[in-house]
């Protein structure tokens, strides 16, 4: 009877251990998901942060282009050219103006050809028509006429 005793206490004592390695399992178990959800929030922090992390590399990558090109403008625009409108798509830059003579358009994108970056100039739309009331164009052929000029200039990445 003694041995049976015994016995019990033993297996009980044993129930009673494994009971409190579950409880401990499941506290531990909790602990952990808080953790992975801590984790999947820094992931998700991770991600968008390096998705602004891409859109400045992409802003500051096309900041030399706009900058070079500005500069050239300001630089190859003869005083026959004035520039009304400039927009970029993509690596396409259109640049609207008029000049008084078609000599002038002629030197202004000769002018930006010669430039190591840029691919080329297309000349997409040229219209005559009289100059607007009020308007001076400096003109070299004095012939009271100004063009209207549209081109486009297509950069080339490094």
């Amino acid at each position: 009877l003694v041995i049976l005793f015994v016995f019990h206490l033993l297996i009980s004592h044993m129930v009673e251990t494994k009971k409190m390695d579950e409880v401990y399992l499941y506290q531990e178990l909790d602990v952990n998901k808080g953790l992975i959800k801590e984790v999947e929030g820094i992931d998700t922090k991770k991600k968008d942060l390096l998705a602004r992390v891409s859109i400045i590399q992409t802003l500051q990558s096309t900041r030399v282009y706009l900058v070079r090109l500005l500069d050239a403008l300001a630089k190859y625009t003869p005083d026959d050219v004035i520039l009304s409108s400039i927009s970029q798509a993509n690596k396409e830059v259109t640049i609207v103006g008029r000049s008084a003579s078609n000599n002038a358009i002629s030197l202004f994108m000769r002018s930006l050809d010669r430039l190591d970056w840029v691919e080329s100039t297309k000349l997409t739309d040229v219209r005559e028509g009289t100059l607007s009331e009020g308007k001076e164009v400096k003109t070299t052929a004095g012939t009271g006429k100004e063009i209207n000029l549209s081109f486009t200039l297509i950069l080339v990445e490094k």
